[in-house]
C-alpha cells in the first residue's frame, strides 16, 4: 500500500524463495524428489506474492503507477487534485475484497493439494527474525520518516486548510521525506547518513521514466484528437446501462494490459474514455476509475505488471502456470471492479 508494488515484490520474493528452500520443498512431478503437494506450495506462495503486491498497491495512490497516472490526468484535464483519503475510499474496499478472494482461489483451487501445515515453519521464521537482531539506528530513522510521510499524505488536505500551504502536495511530502534522509546522521563519527547517493542510484529510476512517458502519451493523444477518433469506435455502447459500459471497459483494460504495460494502457485509455463518456451517456468518473483499478488486475502474463515479471524472473514459475492461475482471477477482478464502480466507488472523484 505505502510503497511501490514493484519494490514490495522485490523485497518479498527472496523471503518466499528462502522459506521454500528452508522447508526443502521438492519440485513438480518429473523433477528429482518430486512431490506435487510441495510443488503446489511453491506455486501458490510465489503467485501470492505477485498478486497480493498488485492488489495491495491499488489501495493507495502511490502503490501502483496506474493510480498516479489517473491522479495526474485528473489534475491536467479537469484541474482536480485527488488526495490520499479520497483514493483510499476507492482503492481500499477493492483491496479488502480481492485479497481474501485471491487467497481462497490460490489455496482452494489453484493449489488445493498443497500441505495445510508446514512442520517447523513457525520455528524457522522465529529463528530468522531473531537473527535480524534489534533495529539499528538507521532503521529506526527510516521508520519514523516513513510514518511521518504517510501521516502527511493522509492528513494533507487538513494541513493545507489549517496552514494555507497550498503548494503542499503528495509529491512535495515524498520529496521532503527523501531529502531528510540525506541529512539525518546515523553514525556521526563516520558521517554516515540514513541515505546516501550510492544507495539512491540503485533505485528503479526506469519506473519514473515509464510513468513520465505515459503522461506524455496521454497528453499527445488529447492534443492531436486521437482520443475523439478512438472514442467514436465506442458508439456501439451508447445508451447502454452504466453496468454494461463499466463491464466492457474493465474487460478491455484487464486483457489489454496482459500484452502491454499497465501504465501505457492507462495513459492511452484515460483521454479516450473521458472524451467518449458524454457520447455513451454516462459520467466520466466511473470509466476513469474502472480503468485505473482494472489496469492493476492483469494476472496471466509476466509482461502485464511489474510484480508478475519479477516473480516470473525468479525461474520458479512458468508462463503456463501463471496463465492458468491468472485467467480465472482476471474474471473475478473484472466482476469486483464492475460491482464497486457501478455501486458508486469513485463516483464523486470529479466533484
Amino acid at each position: 500500500m505505502w510503497i511501490s508494488n514493484t519494490a514490495t515484490t522485490i523485497m518479498l520474493l527472496p523471503i518466499a524463495t528462502s522459506l521454500l528452500a528452508s522447508v526443502d520443498e521438492p519440485r513438480h512431478p518429473g523433477e528429482p524428489n518430486a512431490s506435487h503437494a510441495f510443488g503446489s506450495l511453491g506455486t501458490g506462495l510465489l503467485l501470492g506474492v505477485a498478486y497480493s503486491a498488485s492488489i495491495g498497491g491499488v489501495a493507495t495512490l502511490i502503490g501502483t503507477p496506474p493510480n498516479l497516472v489517473l491522479a495526474a490526468f485528473l489534475k491536467e484535464r479537469y484541474g482536480l487534485e485527488v488526495d490520499m483519503l479520497q483514493w483510499l475510499a476507492v482503492g481500499l474496499p477493492f483491496a479488502l475484497l480481492m485479497l481474501p478472494l485471491t487467497w481462497l482461489y490460490l489455496t482452494r483451487v489453484v493449489c488445493r493439494d498443497m500441505p495445510r501445515r508446514l512442520h517447523g515453519s513457525r520455528a524457522l521464521i522465529g529463528e530468522q527474525l531473531r537473527a535480524l537482531g534489534p533495529m539499528s539506528i538507521g532503521e529506526k530513522v527510516v521508520l519514523v520518516v516513513f510514518l511521518v510521510a504517510v501521516t502527511g499524505w493522509i492528513l494533507r488536505a487538513q494541513v493545507v486548510s489549517m496552514t494555507g500551504m497550498t503548494g503542499l502536495s503528495d509529491a512535495v511530502i515524498a520529496m521532503a521525506a527523501g531529502l531528510v534522509l540525506f541529512v539525518i546522521p546515523v553514525t556521526p563519527s563516520t558521517r554516515t547518513f540514513a541515505m546516501d547517493w550510492n544507495t539512491a542510484k540503485g533505485l528503479p529510476w526506469e519506473i519514473l521514466l515509464l510513468f513520465g512517458g505515459g503522461l506524455t502519451l496521454a497528453s499527445a493523444i488529447g492534443r492531436h484528437g486521437v482520443d475523439a477518433w478512438l472514442a467514436s469506435g465506442l458508439g456501439a455502447l451508447a445508451g447502454s446501462p452504466l453496468l454494461l459500459v463499466v463491464l466492457a471497459v474493465a474487460t478491455l483494460v484487464v486483457f489489454l494490459t496482459e500484452i502491454t504495460s499497465n501504465t501505457a494502457v492507462t495513459a492511452t485509455l484515460l483521454p479516450v474514455l473521458a472524451a467518449s463518456a458524454a457520447a455513451l451517456g454516462v459520467p466520466p468518473a466511473p470509466l476513469l476509475v474502472a480503468t485505473a483499478l482494472a489496469a492493476s488486475c492483469a494476472f496471466m502474463l509476466p509482461v502485464a505488471t511489474p510484480p508478475n515479471a519479477i516473480v516470473f524472473s525468479s525461474g520458479h514459475i512458468t508462463i503456463a502456470q501463471m496463465a492458468r492461475a491468472g485467467f480465472a482471477l482476471n474474471i473475478v477482478s473484472i466482476a469486483v471492479v464492475t460491482a464497486l464502480v457501478t455501486l458508486g466507488a469513485g463516483g464523486d472523484i470529479l466533484h
